[in-house]
């Protein structure tokens, strides 16, 4: 049976200003206690095709900045683990490990964008790598000067914990021993812990610029000089935003 997600917020919002643009001379008063009361009735104003399961969305969305044009034939991970507190997902450097993927660490799903598509897995084994396809963002945007943007459906990964641990990664050859790659923190090894139940958006900037231009680390996690070639694996700006 078909699905329609929607946000019920932004449903109340809707509703809230199709009422409210036909009721002239409303005081604010009025107006704060009528959204609170749209707020439980949005659904209400929604109108879906018979048949159709209505599914109020949960969201997380994603924006990153590379420092260079993305490059389709490159992998581009967002790690998550929806157990947040704990290791959190980081990426595996060849150096230490031979012959294993491009993470370690706790991760239970990632978020994938290469040659133009972005899907959604879920991991089913670090050692050995082994994953599961379970579909798509709900919304993304196709790559713009750089940026990868996407939105996930929370409840999408069975969520039952109050946080989320997430990284971004993103690596020339995932599956060889030699690789270039990129991720949070002068180490790659810096987790998002990311709080859940409220709404809330975090930045490169409130984390004290964590990511910065020309950071980029080779198999064995060693600093590597950027190139024009290894320029959009390089992250130079992100944010996440929760709305629940």
């Amino acid at each position: 049976m078909p699905i329609a997600r929607f946000n019920l917020k932004r449903q109340a919002a809707f509703c809230y200003n199709r009422r409210m643009d036909t009721s002239p001379g409303v005081s604010p008063f009025t107006k704060i206690v009528v959204l609170g009361m749209f707020l439980s009735a949005a659904a209400g104003c929604a109108r879906f095709p018979e048949g159709q399961t209505v599914k109020v969305v949960k969201e997380l969305s994603i924006e990153i900045v590379f420092n260079g044009s993305i490059n389709d034939d490159f992998f581009y991970f967002m790690p998550i683990d929806i157990e947040g507190g704990g290791t959190g997902p980081t990426p595996l450097f060849p150096g230490g490990t031979p012959g294993q993927p491009w993470v370690t660490g706790s991760a239970t799903h990632y978020v994938q964008f290469h040659q133009g598509q972005y899907t959604l897995h879920r991991i089913l084994s670090l050692d050995p790598f082994q994953f599961q396809p379970i579909g798509a963002p709900i919304s993304s945007t196709p790559p713009q000067d750089g940026t990868l943007s996407f939105t996930i459906d929370l409840d999408d990964l069975g969520i039952t914990a109050d946080s989320i641990d997430i990284n971004f990664i993103a690596v020339d050859f995932p599956f060889e021993q030699t690789r270039v790659l990129d991720a949070l923190g002068p180490a790659g090894t810096q987790i998002l812990n990311v709080d859940v139940t409220i709404d809330r958006t975090i930045t490169n900037t409130d984390l004290g610029d964590l990511e910065i231009p020309d950071d980029l680390l080779d198999e064995n996690g060693n600093r590597e000089p950027t190139s024009d070639r290894t320029r959009p694996l390089d992250i130079v700006d992100w944010s996440v935003t929760v709305d629940i």
